[in-house]
């Protein structure tokens, strides 16, 4: 889905009342930003599948959990998101997966 140093554009950037005064940097429509993190959400100490990102050009200050367990930066749902895919990015990812595929043939091959 997202990996860390990622390229994404803010496809969505409505935010509640509560949203807007508690955390002070927000993402922006159609700006471009970086995956600093990607993570998926817990609730009550369970997987909710829901993904988040905290963004490279974006830090916000912790708050308090809700949990009242420690604090936590402020991250973004992920559907806010779409993925920007360069050219020299693709052609590096495709690079490394070819490589990944023959070393792991030469490897069974070795067995």
């Amino acid at each position: 889905m997202f990996r860390i140093g990622q390229k994404v554009v803010c496809v969505r950037d409505a935010f509640d009342a509560v949203q807007k005064a508690t955390i002070p940097n927000l993402p922006k429509r159609d700006v471009t930003y970086h995956v600093r993190d990607a993570f998926q959400v817990t609730r009550n100490g369970t997987n909710s599948g829901v993904w988040a990102l905290h963004l490279k050009e974006i830090r916000n200050p912790m708050l308090p959990h809700p949990s009242g367990l420690g604090t936590f930066e402020p991250s973004f749902a992920a559907d806010r998101f779409a993925t920007i895919v360069d050219d020299e990015q693709e052609a590096e990812r495709q690079v490394e997966e070819m490589l990944k595929t023959l070393i792991e043939e030469e490897a069974f091959e070795l067995s």
